[in-house]
């Protein structure tokens, strides 16, 4: 399903599979957790915008989805993201996970594993095979994902740190100590079940979160 490819973390400091460290994905789960959509939403154009234009490469892959969409979920957020590939670019959608929610394929993970995921940094296929992710749908849908991915060359670090310019790193030093205030208080990530994908939508239409259809 997913390539074998595997980018190993950085040296140096405490690190996840990720570029990220653990302190920084507690953050995130903190921060995601606690935003409203109608704010986090704007967030997630802007750095979809910027890492789009900083990996013009990702436009052209992503557009063979036509109108296809993938629900990314991290079972340990409150927050799930709908991928979609528009003329302009990909758009990328924040929802609440629901099983109401249709999509062509669901990619399911912790947020470790998806941003490892999305990095390059784990095997796809060997988490899958552990059932430290979970893939269903529209198998095409997820290979096109899969093969956008691969060797594109995607660093989280360096694309927040892009999207915050000259306040990137206070920001991460921010980051860092929330982060090590979450894990000093045992805030740790809580892992739910994904949830479960409805009947699929008919031929050629999806459905959007609001519960309407497009074509």
């Amino acid at each position: 399903m997913f390539g074998s490819y595997s980018r190993p973390p950085e040296e140096g400091g405490d690190r996840s599979v990720t570029g990220l460290t653990p302190r920084h994905l507690a953050a995130a789960r903190l921060g995601l957790g606690r935003l409203p959509l109608v704010v986090l939403q704007p967030m997630v154009d802007i750095a979809t915008a910027i890492m789009t234009r900083r990996h013009p490469g990702l436009v052209a892959p992503l557009a063979e989805l036509g109108p296809k969409t993938v629900l990314i979920e991290a079972t340990d957020l409150p927050v799930a993201f709908l991928l979609r590939a528009d003329p302009g670019g990909p758009r990328v959608r924040c929802v609440r996970p629901s099983s109401a929610i249709r999509a062509s394929a669901r990619i399911c993970g912790t947020l470790e594993t998806l941003v490892g995921l999305l990095e390059g940094r784990i095997d796809g296929d060997a988490a899958f095979f552990t059932r430290d992710l979970s893939v269903s749908g529209d198998t095409s849908a997820v290979l096109i994902v899969r093969n956008t991915l691969d060797g594109a060359g995607l660093d989280v670090v360096a694309e927040v740190k892009a999207v915050l310019g000259p306040l990137a790193k206070p920001a991460l030093r921010l980051i860092d100590r929330a982060g090590g205030v979450v894990e000093t208080l045992g805030a740790g990530p809580h892992r739910r079940p994904a949830t479960a994908a409805p009947d699929p939508a008919p031929h050629g239409r999806t459905v959007t979160p609001s519960g309407g259809d497009t074509p």
